[in-house]
């Protein structure tokens, strides 16, 4: 391997680490069952400045599925990483068309979860990476890859390094393969089928690797199709400085 191959797969694993720390699994719980199935759903959410406010992103469904859970079972604790969080006390704004949702967020509150918001390096919004660029998929994976103890719950995360195979204002898609590298934490791959539920709400990152290696965040993980392994992102074009969505 080469000095200039072994300084890409460095580069790469920084950005890795970067990304988890810049998003938190969002989960909620029932304390009453039994350890092993107390969680009930998962997501992710992502933490960025936009040069206006803090807000975190995450999937519409997302926080769709823990209004409904909420609704049938007041018992219900919602978590965003290591902090208690009620999602429906900071929500911003949600879009279920391009199913994204943001909240109203603090430092306080992302330092409780462990993470850190995002501070993007170029005016807002980011713009959308071209057809063929590499991209980084990324998210908090739940059900198989999740351990729960009496008193904690640990997400795997995972990321992918693919290109872009089609682009417009409103999607980013990529489909993965089984050399797609992952990191759970340790170097896994997924096959197809492979269930990767609570990815959505997670970051993705667009990679620039020539002349040098640079990177931003570009879009939101909202989607994943097992069978053929295809992920779709929405472009954060579609959120404003203020957390406001719409589709262009």
């Amino acid at each position: 391997m080469t000095d200039e191959r072994v300084g890409d797969l460095v580069s790469i694993a920084a950005i890795q680490k970067v990304a988890e720390t810049i998003s938190a699994p969002l989960f909620w719980y029932d304390s009453n069952c039994a350890v092993g199935a107390r969680v009930i759903h998962q997501g992710t959410m992502t933490f960025v400045n936009t040069g206006v406010r803090n807000i975190g992103i995450s999937a519409a469904h997302v926080y769709g599925g823990y209004i409904r859970d909420r609704s049938a079972n007041n018992g219900i604790t919602c978590q965003l990483g290591a902090a208690a969080f009620r999602p429906e006390s900071s929500l911003i704004f949600i879009d279920h068309a391009l199913d994204l949702a943001t909240f109203e967020i603090t430092v306080e509150l992302v330092n409780d979860a462990g993470k850190a918001i995002h501070q993007l390096p170029i005016p807002w919004p980011p713009p959308v990476p071209s057809l063929g660029e590499r991209v980084m998929f990324s998210g908090h994976v739940g059900r198989a890859y999740r351990t729960e103890t009496q008193t904690a719950v640990k997400s795997a995360f995972a990321s992918f390094f693919v290109s872009v195979e089609s682009i417009a204002d409103d999607f980013i898609k990529s489909t993965f393969d089984t050399a797609s590298g992952v990191a759970f934490p340790e170097p896994t791959q997924v096959s197809p089928g492979d269930q990767l539920g609570g990815v959505s709400g997670g970051a993705t990152i667009t990679v620039q690797m020539d002349p040098i290696m640079c990177w931003h965040l570009s879009g939101i993980w909202v989607q994943y199709q097992e069978s053929f392994q295809i992920a779709c992102a929405r472009p954060l074009v579609s959120v404003s400085e203020t957390g406001v969505i719409s589709a262009h």
